[in-house]
């Protein structure tokens, strides 16, 4: 019997079944599968402090400056002021509402 890898981690974040982010071993960039920052349907909103998250997650080695840089993001996020959070979700659900509904057939 032979195991061939598929892919080696150097860090890993497991969110549930199927849904991971880590930093692969000789890639430059995070493979994220499954997260919700990959679908299509959630705001850009919501996947930029996502991405923003994980960065910090997956890039910090000392737990100090780890948990003042998501300190720092939770702040940011709220000072937003609520008319700017209000305008990206507006947006996100007029784009989910515009699509017609299948009609039922009788």
């Amino acid at each position: 019997m032979t195991l061939e890898t598929e892919t080696v981690f150097t860090r890993l974040l497991l969110h549930s079944k199927k849904k991971y982010a880590g930093l692969q071993w000789k890639s430059l960039g995070p493979l994220i599968k499954g997260m919700d920052l990959k679908r299509r349907d959630y705001c850009l909103w919501s996947k930029n402090i996502q991405v923003q998250v994980l960065q910090v997650l997956l890039h910090s080695t000392d737990t100090e400056s780890m948990q003042s840089h998501l300190r720092q993001l939770v702040k940011e996020v709220l000072i937003k002021s609520p008319s700017e959070i209000n305008q990206v979700f507006q947006t996100s659900l007029s784009r989910e509402i515009a699509a017609t509904p299948p009609q039922p057939t009788a």
